[in-house]
């Protein structure tokens, strides 16, 4: 499992952006389809009427079109094997074509056994598994118009790379049509197309390519949650350590960071809907052993929510610690 970003968050996602340009739109009427049309005239002669019409047909050449978009960087460590970054590769054009993949890298180091793998695209999503087709270069992946693969690069980090370094790979996806590679957008290949239609190329050199980066991230940020203590008073008493209603709860969070920077550090805590925010009652303790009072304005009494920012934080322990009384 890939670690959080250094930012500290609660979770994360990315999803595919729709693209409008021609590059993301499929071409339209399928390759090698006949298009008939008629036309018709109606006349008369001494009373007479007369009906002639007469047909052309033309058949549909294909474009030669491809897209292909990174997911997004992936956040790794030294030594880390297996990481993967995923890219999304969709035949534009409207008719089968045969694509062959490359790759290249350049960055910071030097990721080791780069092994390339590649599934049907899943509306529902798609995760690396290792159980996808291992791709051998050179060879073709033949598409369907309009159909997507989902292209999974995997490869092994090495010792060396530290925090803020990163790995750029460059992905090309190459049409395989005769001509392609070397042909300008808008030349004709004829006789090359699907059904020996002429293919017209939209991209340029029949190919795209797209980049992302492992970056290297090995700041660890772990949090605690944790109650220090309950006091309650029963009939002028003080008891201790019972969870009753009226009692006040002292709960501590402790957040450590290791290994780095932590950029936008910010400890949230939503207080519990069967008790009651103590007002203040927040304490802050930013890496120094103590705590210094945080205002009342960190309790957001709406939304039940403490938020107490600490900004970027090196290596350190960083607490939160606040009252609340059991309804």
């Amino acid at each position: 499992m890939k670690k959080l970003s250094a930012k500290l968050i609660l979770s994360a996602g990315f999803m595919l952006a729709g693209l409008t340009s021609l590059t993301a739109n499929a071409a339209g009427t399928s390759a090698g389809s006949v298009i008939t049309n008629t036309a018709t005239v109606t006349y008369s002669v001494a009373s007479s009427q007369h009906t002639k019409s007469d047909s052309i047909n033309l058949t549909v050449d294909e474009l030669i079109n491809v897209d292909i978009t990174s997911t997004g960087n992936t956040d790794v460590t030294a030594n880390e094997t297996n990481a993967v970054l995923a890219y999304q590769v969709t035949n534009l054009g409207n008719g089968a074509e045969g694509f062959a993949l490359s790759n290249n890298l350049t960055g910071d180091f030097t990721p080791g056994n780069v092994t390339i793998y590649y599934e049907a695209y899943n509306p529902a999503g798609n995760t690396f598994d290792g159980t996808e087709t291992q791709y051998t270069g050179g060879s073709t992946i033949n598409f369907s118009e309009d159909q997507s693969y989902i292209v999974y690069v995997v490869s092994d980090i090495p010792s060396a790379p530290t925090s803020g370094q990163s790995a750029t790979i460059t992905l090309d996806v190459i049409s395989q049509t005769p001509g392609a590679a070397s042909a300008a957008i808008g030349d004709i290949l004829a006789g090359q197309g699907t059904s020996g239609t002429d293919a017209v190329v939209a991209i340029a050199q029949g190919r795209d390519s797209d980049s992302a980066n492992y970056n290297v991230n090995d700041v660890s940020v772990t949090i605690d949650k944790s109650i220090s203590g309950v006091t309650a008073n029963v009939g002028g008493q003080v008891v201790n350590g019972q969870y009753i209603p009226g009692a006040t709860v002292t709960y501590l969070i402790t957040v450590t960071v290791v290994g780095g920077t932590a950029d936008n550090l910010t400890i949230i805590d939503t207080v519990p809907t069967d008790m009651t925010y103590v007002a203040n009652s927040i304490g802050q303790d930013d890496n120094a052993g103590s705590f210094t009072p945080v205002a009342d304005t960190a309790y957001d009494s709406l939304n039940r929510t403490i938020s107490v920012p600490f900004g970027n934080k090196a290596d350190g322990t960083y607490r939160v610690q606040f009252n609340a009384t059991i309804n």
